[in-house]
C-alpha cells in the first residue's frame, strides 16, 4: 500500500474512533452543569439580576426638572401707546426629602435581595430536580440489568426443565410452570425497559441541549446518613435553608417598606426659578415650596405597611416551625432508607444469592423440586429490587433534606 493509502486509512480510523473515545460516561456533576447552563432558568436568573439593578437605579434617581416657557403679545393700557412681545420661562426642581430618598433606596435594595433569594431557591430546586432525574435513570438501568439477568436465569431453568421432562426425570407440569415463570419474567423485563426509556427521556428533556444518542452514565450510589452531618445541617438550618432565607428577605423588605411609608410624611421641597420680560419691565423670581402634612400624613400607607410587616413576621415564624418539622421528617426517612439499604447489601441480598446458587445446583443434580428453585429465584429478585428501591429512596430523602436545608458542605460549612 502506498504512503497516501496508509495516510487515508489512518485518517479514517481516527475520524471513526475519536468520537467514540471522546464520549466518556456522563457523571452527575457534569449533567447538573449542563442543566444549569442550558435550561431557560439561566436566562431568567440574568433577567432577575438586570431587574434588581434597574430597581436600585430607579429608587435612587432624582425627579426630572420641569421647564416652562410662554410668550404672547401685550399692549399697555389705557392709552395703548406701548405694545410688544412678552415672554417668561421657568425651571422647577423637586428635591426629595433626604430620609425619604434613603428609605426608598434601602427598600429597593432589600427588594432586590428578596428577588435574588427567590431566584437562588428556584435555581437550587432545578439542581435538585436534575440530580433526582439522574438517579432515577441510574436506578432504572440497574433494574433493567437485574430483569435481564432474571430472564437469562429463567431461560436456563426452562432449558433444564425441558431436558429433564424429555428424559422423563420431571413432570410435564414442571415444564409448563417454568414456561409461565419465563413469561412473567419477560413481562417484568418489558416494564423495566419502559421505565428506563421514560427516565432517559426525562433526563434529556431536562438537559435541554442535545446529549449523545447512546447515552452512558456513571453514577455513585447515594451516601449513607451520618449523625455528624445531620447535626451540622440541623445547626446551620437557619442560615442555609432557602425557605428561611427567602422568608427573612421578605421580612426585611416589608420592614423597609414601613420606613418608606413613614418617611413619606416628610415634605419634598420644590425650588422654582422664573424670569419674565414684559413690555415695560423685566423681572425674575426664586420661589420655594414645601408640602405641609396637615391633612394627609400617609396614615393609610403606614398602617398598610405595618400590617404587611406583621404578616411577614408571622409567616416567618410559621416557616421556621414548618422547616424544622419537614427537616426532621426527611432525616427520619433518610435514616430508615440508609438502614434498610445497609441491611440489604450486607445480609439479605448475599444470603438470597447464596441460597439461589445452592438450590440451582441441587435442582440441576435432581435433588430438589422446581418450586424450591423458583421460590429461591423470586426471593433473590425481590431482594435485589428492594435494594435498588432503598437506594433510590435514600437519594430522594437526600434531595428532600437538601431542598429543605439548602446547599451545605459535608465539613459543616455552608457553601
Amino acid at each position: 500500500m502506498s504512503f497516501r493509502g496508509v495516510t487515508l486509512c489512518s485518517l479514517a480510523t481516527f475520524v471513526l474512533v475519536a468520537p467514540l473515545a471522546a464520549q466518556e460516561p456522563l457523571d452527575l456533576d457534569a449533567y447538573v452543569g449542563i442543566v444549569l447552563r442550558a435550561h431557560p432558568r439561566a436566562g431568567q436568573t440574568r433577567a432577575v439580576e438586570a431587574l434588581v439593578a434597574a430597581e436600585r437605579r430607579t429608587a435612587g434617581s432624582w425627579p426630572d426638572p420641569i421647564l416652562g416657557l410662554s410668550t404672547g403679545h401685550a399692549q399697555a393700557t389705557p392709552d395703548g401707546l406701548f405694545e410688544g412681545t412678552e415672554w417668561d420661562y421657568s425651571i422647577s426642581q423637586t428635591i426629595p426629602w433626604p430620609s425619604a430618598r434613603s428609605a426608598r433606596t434601602r427598600g429597593a435594595e432589600l427588594g432586590g435581595r428578596l428577588m435574588m433569594a427567590e431566584d437562588e431557591a428556584a435555581r437550587w430546586e432545578l439542581e435538585l430536580q436534575s440530580r433526582l432525574a439522574f438517579w432515577r435513570l441510574s436506578s432504572a438501568r440497574r433494574s433493567l440489568d437485574l430483569a435481564r439477568r432474571a430472564d437469562a436465569d429463567a431461560a436456563a431453568i426452562l432449558e433444564i426443565t425441558t431436558r429433564r421432562a424429555d428424559l422423563g426425570e420431571a413432570r410435564e407440569a414442571d415444564r409448563s410452570r417454568a414456561q409461565a415463570e419465563r413469561l412473567r419474567v419477560q413481562l417484568s423485563m418489558r416494564n423495566a425497559e419502559r421505565e428506563a426509556r421514560a427516565a432517559e427521556t426525562s433526563l434529556r428533556l431536562l438537559a435541554v441541549e442535545p446529549l449523545p444518542p447512546s447515552l452512558e452514565i456513571r453514577s455513585d450510589p447515594p451516601r449513607p446518613v451520618t449523625a455528624e452531618e445531620i447535626e451540622g445541617r440541623r445547626q446551620a438550618l437557619a442560615q442555609s435553608s432557602p425557605l428561611l432565607r427567602t422568608g427573612l428577605a421578605a421580612l426585611d423588605r416589608d420592614m423597609a417598606m414601613v420606613e418608606v411609608a413613614r418617611s413619606s410624611r416628610g415634605p419634598d421641597i420644590d425650588v422654582s426659578w422664573l424670569q419674565a420680560s414684559e413690555i415695560d419691565k423685566k423681572s425674575w423670581s426664586l420661589s420655594f415650596g414645601v408640602r405641609l402634612p396637615l391633612f394627609n400624613r400617609s396614615r393609610a400607607e403606614v398602617a398598610r405597611a405595618e400590617a404587611s410587616a406583621s404578616l411577614a413576621r408571622a409567616v416567618m415564624e410559621r416557616t421556621r416551625t414548618e422547616v424544622s418539622l419537614a427537616f426532621e421528617r426527611a432525616v427520619q426517612e433518610a435514616e430508615a432508607a440508609s438502614d434498610g439499604l445497609r441491611l440489604l447489601q450486607t445480609t439479605l441480598v448475599p444470603t438470597a444469592r447464596r441460597t439461589w446458587e445452592l438450590v440451582r445446583l441441587s435442582y440441576e443434580a435432581g435433588e430438589t423440586s422446581l418450586l424450591d428453585l423458583l421460590d429461591a429465584q423470586r426471593t433473590l429478585r425481590d431482594a435485589e429490587i428492594e435494594e435498588l428501591t432503598a437506594g433510590l429512596d435514600l437519594g430522594r430523602a437526600w434531595v428532600e433534606i437538601e431542598r429543605i436545608g439548602g446547599r451545605y458542605a459535608v465539613t459543616g460549612e455552608k457553601r
